[in-house]
């Protein structure tokens, strides 16, 4: 299956947070499709995106964070074409 912007949209947030339930209560979803959406995309990407301990904060692992800025820039060039007039 190939990612999502959704994918990558609850990704770049849920860095940001550091936390998948403060994620999920700003985003106004559940912590499990938080964490669903993330394994998803950790299958895709071949690999772990965040350490997570429980009681901890999810930090991003390397591929975490070389994955994050490529999410960053796809988010920002959907965001552009959808803000082109047609």
């Amino acid at each position: 299956m190939p990612f999502t912007l959704r994918q990558f949209e609850i990704f770049v947030e849920a860095a940001r947070d550091g936390n998948f339930r403060k994620t999920a209560e700003r985003l106004g979803i559940t912590q499990p499709t938080i964490s669903k959406h993330i394994r998803l995309l950790e299958q895709n990407a071949g690999g772990t995106l965040f350490e997570r301990n429980r009681g901890s904060s999810a930090r991003l692992s390397a591929r975490g964070e070389a994955l994050l800025d490529e999410a960053q820039s796809i988010l920002a060039s959907a965001r552009s074409v959808a803000a082109t007039p047609a």
